[in-house]
């Protein structure tokens, strides 16, 4: 099926019935479903979340809410989890990308925005520090994340030869869905049905043997084809458990063109106090920044 054609059927079918038509498709195609990375580890990630208040966010009654914990840098809690290209409205997942750069791009700020991008450092494993801990990740267009320096190493065993055509039919149809830079109007939004399907599809448990393995995340890459950074989707237990948040940068857009936008740094934000459970929530503390640097980062 062309992507054209699901594009299609993902504004005229119920999201149960666009998902009954995607698993069938990627079902259908031997071995993509089961092509996953064991203990895959990305050493950092950065997250950016837009805001209206250098301190937090005003709400519809005007009321401040401060960033005053770390919790505001994860995903948000499921009641205000809206649909995005990889969960339906009340989903709660993270998104993550392995360039700060990027994962302000894919925020699409406007002139005046306040952006916080938080840095995000895998965990070491308590027993072996040395190692750190890994996660379960499903790759989706293999075919151009193969070509990224960093993640060569993942593919040494990869036959990119003996693989049935249908297989790189399907690689390229999801990886087009993924990269597709699509507006955040009512006109464009019903296609995030397409990708929240095939995410849905990719990250279901998977039977090995009589143990169910649960899938942690999936790997897909940025709107920014520039063959060095990917994009991470991850269940955010998971993401709370193998790393650990310490800083926050909050930027202000500056400058905006067709193509560029300047961000000028404004504050930094740090983690503080203990912890008595290992996903419990430090506090922040923030310092803010007089004259700070300023960013010019290209769009795409």
């Amino acid at each position: 099926m062309e992507i054209v054609e699901l594009i299609k059927l993902s504004k005229e079918k119920t999201f149960d019935e666009l998902l009954k038509i995607v698993e069938e498709e990627i079902t259908a195609t031997p071995g993509y479903q089961i092509s996953i990375w064991e203990n895959f580890v990305a050493p950092v990630l950065y997250r950016a979340r837009k805001h209206n208040h250098l301190e937090g966010n005003i709400d519809k009654k005007n009321v401040l809410n401060q960033f005053k914990s770390e919790s505001e840098f994860w995903s948000p809690p499921k009641e205000y989890c809206i649909s995005g290209r990889c969960q339906n409205e009340g989903e709660d997942l993270l998104y993550c990308s392995t360039s700060w750069e990027t994962t302000i791009s894919e925020v699409k700020p406007s002139l005046g925005d306040y952006i916080s991008v938080s840095i995000y450092h895998a965990r070491r494993r308590p027993d072996n520090p040395n190692t750190f801990f890994g996660s379960r990740i499903v790759p989706i267009g293999v075919q151009y994340l193969s070509q990224i320096d960093r993640l060569k190493h993942m593919f040494i065993d990869y036959d990119f030869t003996g693989r049935d055509p249908e297989f790189y039919k399907l690689d390229t149809l999801l990886d087009d869905i993924f990269h597709a830079d699509i507006l955040d109007t009512e006109e464009e939004q019903y296609i995030y049905n397409l990708s929240t399907a095939v995410t849905r599809c990719m990250m279901k448990n998977l039977l090995k043997g009589e143990v169910e393995q649960q899938m942690h995340g999936m790997i897909y890459s940025s709107i920014a084809r520039n063959k060095t950074d990917y994009n991470f989707v991850l269940r955010p237990i998971h993401a709370r458990a193998t790393y650990s948040l310490n800083h926050v940068q909050t930027f202000q857009v500056i400058e905006k063109t067709d193509n560029t936008f300047k961000l000028q740094l404004l504050r930094n934000g740090d983690t503080i106090g203990e912890k008595k459970h290992p996903l419990d929530f430090f506090e922040m503390t923030w310092h803010n920044v007089h004259n700070g640097d300023t960013e010019l980062i290209s769009i795409k």
